[in-house]
């Protein structure tokens, strides 16, 4: 019950394990945290999957949580391996925006062309681009961005810089 979750302590060594039944357990470190923890069995080892931190997580979402993770694995998926590729992924996509790209990007540029074009590069990115698309993820970044930067460009009267920045 929750009541049984709120008053669980650590006792002895290690972790305390409290168990809720299907393979779902309240974990409480020495310290005094407290987290659900889901352990089943995945080709032949057992594998402890954490689900989440009590309070955050109240014992009704872990239930919920632990039946889906226990019908992932039902289905041959290994909850806690698609847990940490999830987690890769948005630190990939932390890595894709337009200004860590474009960093990378003039890196290249810096040993191939001019010093004199690679300032200019520089110049237009960091004045026109970087404002408006520096922490957009690349694969947020639609023609028609490009497109109204190059309009605003048009309307300022710099159209050479709108054709240089747009290249």
């Amino acid at each position: 019950t929750d009541r049984t979750v709120k008053v669980a302590v650590f006792c002895g060594t290690g972790k305390s394990d409290y168990a809720d039944g299907g393979g779902l357990y309240l974990r409480v470190n020495a310290g005094g945290s407290k987290s659900w923890v889901y352990r089943f069995r995945f080709n032949g080892k057992y594998v402890n999957y954490t689900i989440g931190q009590y309070p955050v997580i109240t014992l009704a979402q872990a239930r919920q949580l632990h039946l889906e993770a226990r019908a992932m694995v039902a289905n041959g998926i290994n909850p806690a391996e698609k847990k940490r590729e999830e987690k890769r992924e948005a630190v990939q996509a932390e890595k894709n925006t337009f200004a860590i790209i474009a960093a990378e990007w003039l890196k290249l540029k810096q040993t191939q062309v001019k010093e004199s074009t690679f300032k200019a590069t520089q110049r237009y990115l960091n004045r026109y681009l970087l404002p408006e698309l520096g922490n957009k993820r690349i694969e947020e970044i639609k023609r028609v961005d490009m497109v109204e930067i190059a309009d605003r460009l048009n309307e300022i009267g710099v159209m050479e810089t709108a054709r240089n920045v747009l290249q």
